[in-house]
């Protein structure tokens, strides 16, 4: 029994951080590891109207990197890096700016265009408008806290529209808000049960790796509708020059049936063909036309579900202070 080393659970050094913590954080006017995760989810779901909503800011943790909002090109995105000693610094349209003054303002004075040292000038209430969101969305910023705790490999954003969708949990999210259900990691053994030629590939389905105790987010990282995923593959001990794999019984029923949350997830059909490994052809040879035009809807529809739950306050336009926005 071997599990993917890179299912580690609590590797990210953030154990027993919890949600209220991070609010008080911020209130107080400090900062730390978990809000560079926890305010970038935020600003991506702000309406759009929102001086301060994140239309595309690209986080870089050393090796890690979570793109909040939807890309639109290096031309157009703030991107910070962050170093394992804690430097911050800022990238704004091509141009990587010196390093960030020290503080705990920085990171969220970079990510909202304000100039350095001026966020208490500019917009005195924006730490108690955002830890006030934290709290009227609760359950997703959990969700958000988990993914960082386990420390799961891959985009964390991307990872989170797995567990959230329409504004509740999926199978996934369910499983890391109630972290006493079984949800043990993916083994060799699974993979190579569940692509096996004569196997329905419904077991792969979320609800039956439920039912067996199994990661459904860890089963997402190496496993798609249609075949294993690279770091899959890795796992089975196999390279992506290995024999072509026949397709099983039931490939299109999985895929139809995961088709509408995985464009979600993706974001778009280029993100879904290279998560499948697939062409829009082999999609489409696979999935009915009203099928597809059915997951497209519901990808929209999800999207625009994406919005917070906004108190009182914190609604489009009505952050104190002026909008300033520009580069430094």
């Amino acid at each position: 029994m071997e599990p993917d080393p890179a299912f580690a659970p609590d590797s990210g050094g953030v154990q027993g951080a919890t949600l209220a913590q991070a609010e008080q954080v911020l209130r107080g006017g400090g900062w730390s590891v978990v809000l560079d995760h926890l305010v970038p989810t935020l600003l991506a779901r702000l309406p759009l109207t929102h001086r301060f909503r994140a239309h595309c800011l690209r986080v870089h943790h050393e090796d890690r990197v979570t793109v909040y909002g939807r890309p639109q090109g290096t031309a157009n995105e703030i991107a910070l890096f962050r170093a394992a000693n804690g430097r911050l610094d800022y990238q704004f349209r091509r141009s990587r700016l010196p390093e960030c003054p020290q503080g705990p303002d920085s990171f969220l004075e970079a990510a909202v265009s304000i100039p350095f040292g001026r966020l208490k000038a500019f917009h005195p209430l924006i730490r108690e408008q955002l830890a006030d969101l934290m709290a009227s969305n609760a359950e997703l910023m959990r969700l958000r806290l988990a993914i960082l705790e386990r420390d799961f490999p891959g985009d964390h954003e991307h990872l989170l529209r797995v567990c959230w969708v329409n504004g509740r949990p999926t199978p996934a999210g369910e499983q890391l808000l109630h972290p006493c259900r079984p949800q043990r990691p993916v083994m060799r053994e699974d993979l190579t049960r569940w692509f096996h030629s004569d196997l329905s590939a419904l077991r792969r389905a979320p609800e039956h790796l439920v039912g067996e105790g199994i990661s459904v987010l860890h089963a997402h990282h190496l496993a798609t509708p249609l075949r294993p995923t690279p770091a899959g593959l890795v796992l089975m001990g196999e390279t992506t020059r290995s024999r072509p794999r026949t397709l099983q019984p039931d490939t299109a029923a999985l895929l139809t049936l995961r088709l509408p949350e995985l464009l979600y997830v993706c974001r778009t059909v280029q993100g879904l063909k290279r998560y499948l490994a697939c062409s829009e052809a082999g999609i489409t040879s696979r999935v009915s036309a009203q099928d597809f035009d059915a997951a497209m809807a519901f990808r929209d529809a999800a999207d625009q579900a994406e919005i917070l739950a906004m108190p009182p306050g914190c609604e489009p336009r009505s952050v104190g202070g002026s909008a300033v926005v520009g580069s430094r």
